[in-house]
């Protein structure tokens, strides 16, 4: 079946550009995947027979992302597009990276170096879809598979089997058996990939629409090598994955449900706290996860003052994360839950919420110091439990009674 590929004009008009010095241009990789899949290229790269010199040469606005290894990025038309020269990579060093690339004016010989089939296609309007190797058919069949020896690829690249289960999971393909058993032979090499990119694979799997592949990386014996403390479960169907898939795919309470499969409360926080600072999560994300594994064990209660306490205490992402996972374990429905959490929402929940501060304290001859914190710490309780109390001379009067009470 003849494939036409609807590409944007601005990047048509990059293509045309090379055709009119001569030289061989391709829409590659997964823009021309996704394309024959009937889904919305994400990125549109190409790749050219001309030099990078000639690509900086050829047009007015470019950028040197990764020039060394042939790649510039040419800014046309309020789109920055990544062109890349056609290059043979050399003899791989640590398992990750080429010595040298150098390059060549081989299409074939191009794609030959490039990961999985379904990624290693072209396509230009004059020649259509150039398939090397078996991609388009690789596509039909729903599977990831190397080009060339599985073994190589991962021997040169060993990011790559973390790559190939994060596409099964974004495509929902099976991984081919071969590819699969040498992902099994060459697991321990993935111990020379950085964290860093480590992590960025196992969170694209993880949010992607079949979090159920994460456990692939149990299966194919990846997991003891990047996160010993967890052993997944293999099987697709399995309560932790229905409940990861319950959860949107955006924010981080997909991550805050994965790592409480390891548990809840203040030990268990600390080991997560300690993984992922390992696997390089940002401060946030570090400070988001562990409060809700702390507070994993939480028994909600359909109660105002009880919803107040917890926006107070753990803030409103932390709240509204342990409710999706609560829901998301059929606990309850966020419905049942909404009103309590909106109606919270609205009330004073923090001592900056407070109708009197400090310095109202001070003015009633209040000494500085600790008393003044425990002081807004007690009215702050009070407003959580009775937020009309709020207002400067029902907030005297509470403390006074405190007062006399503590003289008393």
């Amino acid at each position: 079946m003849l494939i036409e590929i609807k590409i944007p004009p601005a990047v048509e008009e990059i293509l045309n550009v090379f055709y009119e010095h001569g030289e061989e241009a391709y829409i590659v990789g997964g823009c021309v995947r996704d394309s024959i899949m009937g889904k919305k290229p994400k990125d549109w790269d190409i790749t050219t027979s001309a030099t990078p010199l000639q690509i900086k040469a050829f047009f007015p606005k470019t950028v040197d992302t990764g020039i060394k290894h042939g790649t510039v990025t040419v800014l046309h038309k309020k789109e920055a597009i990544e062109v890349t020269t056609f290059r043979v990579d050399g003899q791989y060093e640590d398992h990750r990276r080429p010595k040298t690339v150098n390059f060549t004016k081989s299409l074939k010989e191009d794609v030959a170096r490039r990961d999985f089939t379904v990624n290693a296609m072209a396509y230009a309007p004059q020649t259509g879809l150039i398939d090397y190797f078996q991609g388009q058919a690789d596509l039909k069949k729903k599977c990831i598979r190397c080009v060339g020896r599985a073994e190589e690829r991962f021997e040169e690249d060993a990011l790559r089997m973390m790559r190939a289960i994060r596409f099964a999971a974004a495509l929902d393909f099976q991984i081919e058996a071969d590819t699969a058993r040498a992902i099994r032979t060459k697991k321990r090499l993935i111990q020379a990939v950085s964290q860093e990119r480590i992590r960025i694979e196992f969170v694209k799997t993880l949010y992607s629409e079949h979090p159920e592949y994460l456990g692939y990386f149990e299966k194919y014996g990846l997991m003891p090598f990047f996160l010993p403390e967890i052993s997944l479960p293999t099987e697709s169907e399995s309560f932790f994955y229905q409940v990861l898939r319950r959860i949107p795919a955006e924010g981080l309470a997909r991550l805050s449900a994965f790592f409480g499969c390891l548990g809840n409360g203040k030990e268990t926080a600390a080991q997560v706290k300690k993984i992922l600072k390992r696997m390089t999560f940002d401060n946030h994300s570090l400070s988001v996860v562990t409060s809700v594994v702390k507070q994993g064990g939480l028994v909600w209660q359909k109660d105002d003052y009880f919803f107040r306490k917890c926006l107070s205490q753990f803030g409103a992402e932390v709240t509204e994360i342990l409710l999706e996972i609560g829901a998301a374990k059929g606990q309850f429905s966020m419905s049942e839950m909404a009103e309590y959490l909106e109606r919270a929402k609205t009330a004073p929940l923090n001592i900056t919420d407070l109708a009197i501060n400090g310095r109202d304290l001070i003015a009633l001859g209040m000494d500085e110091g600790k008393a003044i914190g425990h002081s807004l710490k007690l009215l702050l309780e009070v407003v959580l439990q009775e937020p009309e109390k709020n207002t400067k001379d029902q907030l005297i009067a509470v403390l006074s009674e405190i007062n006399s009470r503590s003289v008393e």
